[in-house]
């Protein structure tokens, strides 16, 4: 046999070994893949009407980018929270590595997106509880709970963690949308959401609103806004 005809053969077989192998792991991920049932984005045009109001009106994100009392801490502290209010896979990953390059121990990290406030701070505890309420609600949180954050930071600043909660809100129903299209390709749909649904959520998303990322920044920078 020469070297091409090996060559071709060995290609073969680790073809055919490769293709075994993520069969089998196909197999061993559609018994564990539980019933999909988290808040997504049924369409696109969803995506779009809560994207809207942040183009529209830059200077809510300028005075969310320039507030001094949403430190870091605070934003990544929420950044979990939400997160695992949402039960997104795949922003938990993502976030969660990031929260870690931030400073925050692993076990920091884990409490966060379980709800938990035992590693937050007195002056954080309130607007990571606002956080979990706020999710819980589908965005439409307690009148008295959105007068009780701004008693504790003031208007400016309860403003701005709401908007914040809303962008974060944004980013983990676009990813529990590629979670349910994933859960889709296991066998197991969102029996609220259709393949359609969910690849026009993504390829809004991704071909329509990332490309758009710069533009906004720049919006953002020149927007003036007053401080209340």
């Amino acid at each position: 046999m020469n070297k091409r005809a090996w060559l071709i053969f060995l290609g073969s077989v680790a073809g055919g070994i490769s293709a075994f192998l993520l069969a089998k792991a196909y197999q061993r991920a559609r018994k564990t893949c539980p019933p999909f049932c988290k808040q997504v984005y049924h369409s696109a045009r969803e995506l779009l009407d809560d994207l809207t109001s942040f183009w529209q009106e830059p200077a809510k994100l300028r005075s969310l980018q320039s507030n001094p009392s949403l430190t870091l801490s605070l934003a990544t502290k929420l950044l979990l929270t939400v997160t695992g209010a949402y039960g997104c896979r795949s922003c938990g990953r993502l976030f969660s590595r990031y929260a870690q390059e931030q400073g925050l121990e692993e076990k920091q990290v884990v409490s966060l997106l379980r709800g938990e406030v035992e590693f937050a701070t007195v002056d954080e505890a309130p607007a990571l509880f606002f956080a979990r309420h706020y999710v819980e609600h589908g965005g439409h949180p307690d009148p008295d709970l959105v007068a009780q954050l701004v008693e504790r930071y003031g208007a400016r600043t309860a403003q701005d963690i709401i908007t914040y909660l809303r962008l974060l809100s944004v980013a983990n129903r676009v990813g529990n949308t590629f979670d349910a299209l994933l859960s889709r390709i296991l066998g197991k749909p969102s029996p609220e959401t259709t393949l359609w649904g969910e690849l026009s959520v993504l390829l809004v998303f991704f071909f329509g609103i990332l490309p758009l990322v710069p533009v906004w920044g720049v919006r953002v920078k020149r927007a003036s806004f007053r401080p209340i």
